[in-house]
């Protein structure tokens, strides 16, 4: 990604009609807002680990990166996706992932209901 003011990192919205959850980690990088992104510990972020392993895992805090400027986004570790918001925020609905050098911000559907999930509702 790259920028006309740091050359580190340009905004480029692949879907045609924009992303509502990249136009919110936009707006808290506008109001100045550290981020924290934590990784989703399921089967499909890590297909090697013990599935009890997992659970054991999304149930606690977890680890988290913390997130000062856009193109920090760009130190995720690649393929995995995660939740991303304010350090100071309870939940979320937005997650992204890093593939190759572009992130992706996204909402997260359960499987079985198509309702969507919130990072509060995927620890429980």
């Amino acid at each position: 990604m790259q920028d006309a003011t740091t050359h580190d990192y340009e905004w480029k919205t692949i879907a045609p009609t924009g992303n509502d959850m990249e136009q919110c980690v936009r707006q808290w990088f506008e109001r100045g807002a550290p981020l924290v992104w934590r990784p989703i510990f399921s089967r499909e972020n890590f297909p090697d680990v013990d599935p009890a392993v997992l659970i054991e895992a999304q149930a606690a805090s977890g680890p988290c990166w913390l997130i000062a400027r856009p193109e920090d986004l760009l130190t995720l570790p690649a393929g995995i996706t995660g939740w991303i918001m304010p350090i100071d925020a309870e939940d979320t609905e937005v997650a992204c992932g890093r593939w190759e050098n572009g992130v992706t911000f996204m909402a997260i559907n359960d499987r079985a209901s198509g309702e969507r999930i919130t990072y509060q509702a995927d620890r429980s």
